[in-house]
């Protein structure tokens, strides 16, 4: 049960021990992906202070060489409970993801370095960071979805991206 593998959509007020997660999943990640050039990023609702989140931590792995990806991927997948979820990922990233046992979800993107899918995702996170009245409209929209969509966790994702797309090519033209 990963991402939108859920069987209905939870949401969460902004936890800040939501940082503390994420460093303490970054330092097991460095001593397994020993050897690979990378850097990694809190990406997602959980890294946005203020926004409204599932309970998962979100992190970006990038590496620095594309031809990496995969082999950062097999490194990974060696690591108890972490799967890949190959319908989550895209032509520029790979996603794999874990539960731990108190219903907190890990989610990784492996992708290149100066890949678009990195620009998007940082330019997503870093635009909502500075725009507090962004935070609040896009959580007031994951509340409107979850109400709409809570036991159906794709609709609510596919739609949850649209808007993400749509703000995405509204930061880009600005």
């Amino acid at each position: 049960m990963i991402g939108a593998k859920l069987d209905r959509i939870e949401l969460s007020n902004y936890d800040p021990s939501w940082i503390k997660k994420f460093n303490e999943e970054v330092t097991q990640l460095k001593v397994l992906l020993k050897g690979f050039s990378y850097s990694f990023e809190h990406i997602g609702s959980t890294s946005i202070p203020g926004c409204v989140a599932r309970p998962s931590i979100d992190i970006l792995i990038m590496v620095d060489s594309i031809n990496d990806i995969v082999s950062v991927k097999n490194r990974l997948l060696h690591r108890s409970g972490i799967v890949y979820i190959p319908k989550e990922s895209g032509v520029n990233f790979l996603k794999l993801g874990k539960t731990d046992y108190n219903k907190l979800y890990y989610n990784y993107y492996v992708v290149g370095k100066s890949s678009k899918a990195a620009h998007s995702f940082l330019l997503f996170k870093y635009y909502l960071m500075h725009n507090p009245n962004e935070v609040r409209n896009y959580s007031a929209i994951k509340v409107d979805l979850k109400n709409k969509y809570e036991e159906k966790p794709h609709l609510y994702q596919k739609m949850k991206l649209k808007y993400i797309y749509e703000l995405l090519e509204q930061i880009k033209n600005l």
